[in-house]
């Protein structure tokens, strides 16, 4: 503007003393960036050394993101089967989170996983679906994702009135393909665009991801119905809603 603001604008002018408008207006704002900062933690604090919890794993093959479907689907099969990262439960309290997330990956993908990746950022996934961004610290591999699940759908190995479960999940690297194996039916490869198309929460059948360029490897003897309901659950879900 051409205008002088000074003379035409009404001009604040604030005392800088410790009870003065502009002191409170200071801290108000190192509050607010205080709160905005991530936070630093340590899983620990996250979570209870006795809370139930295990492992998981992002993982990506030549472009495709890699899900894992459990026997227990197909066992159980109802015409809708579910589809997540690979991982599973600690062994015990003492089994750190990363050993299970080898020991579980490489278990389920025929000993694929060559090694975990730190991750930038960490996402704190609470049991309503809200997300925070923490700063976690005392570990040599950094998590991409902390999921706390109190809602048990009954389907899987948690009974519906079970405690609260929490899955830490890596980023991964993939020495071959993975190839189903132990309590896995079958490994999902999904591309990209795929997961893209997903987040409208409209759920596809099987038959309608292979069409768009997923493929889908069964172990011996296991046979999943080109015409299932294939429902995102888990680590999968978490992708398909958070695109970045």
């Amino acid at each position: 503007s051409d205008r002088d603001a000074t003379k035409k604008s009404p001009v604040l002018v604030f005392r800088k003393g410790p009870s003065s408008l502009y002191q409170t207006f200071v801290e108000w704002f190192d509050y607010v960036w205080e709160k905005a900062a991530p936070q630093r933690v340590k899983l620990s604090d996250l979570i209870s050394p006795v809370a139930p919890s295990g492992a998981g794993l992002f993982a990506r093959w030549e472009g495709r993101h890699v899900f894992a479907i459990p026997k227990r689907d197909i066992i159980k099969y109802s015409g809708h089967v579910r589809f997540y990262g690979l991982g599973g439960k600690r062994a015990d309290r003492d089994e750190s989170f990363t050993d299970c997330a080898l020991r579980e990956g490489n278990e389920e993908s025929s000993n694929s996983i060559s090694r975990l990746v730190t991750s930038e950022y960490t996402d704190y996934i609470r049991n309503d679906g809200a997300i925070s961004r923490v700063n976690l610290t005392g570990d040599d591999i950094i998590p991409r994702v902390v999921l706390e699940k109190r809602a048990h759908s009954g389907f899987g190995a948690m009974k519906k009135e079970d405690d609260s479960y929490f899955i830490v999940a890596y980023d991964a690297e993939l020495s071959k393909k993975p190839l189903p194996s132990n309590e896995v039916a079958a490994i999902l490869f999904i591309p990209e665009t795929i997961l893209v198309q997903l987040a409208d929460g409209i759920h596809r059948r099987l038959s309608d991801l292979l069409a768009g360029g997923a493929e889908i490897f069964e172990q011996e003897g296991m046979e999943i119905p080109r015409s299932s309901v294939m429902i995102a659950y888990g680590l999968a879900l978490y992708l398909i809603r958070n695109r970045n």
